[in-house]
């Protein structure tokens, strides 16, 4: 799946920049084992855990991974 398949989903589609706001996603990069992990961070949503992620490859766009809370 594509990251942009993956926003469609979610409906993220329609905010214009990806720009960290009250219901967009912001790009988050961290390291781990010496490797670069790029994700897409949305904000917490009432009463939950952790916010909801969705890894992606940066060359590619294609989704490698999603955590949506424990």
């Amino acid at each position: 799946m594509t990251l942009e398949q993956a926003r469609g989903i979610i409906g993220d589609l329609k905010y214009q920049y990806w720009t960290q706001d009250k219901k967009s996603g912001e790009i988050i990069i961290s390291e781990s084992n010496g490797k670069l992990n790029y994700s897409l961070e949305y904000p917490l949503v009432f009463a939950g855990s952790d916010n909801m992620r969705i890894y992606f490859d940066p060359i590619t766009l294609l989704v490698t991974d999603k955590f949506c809370g424990e």
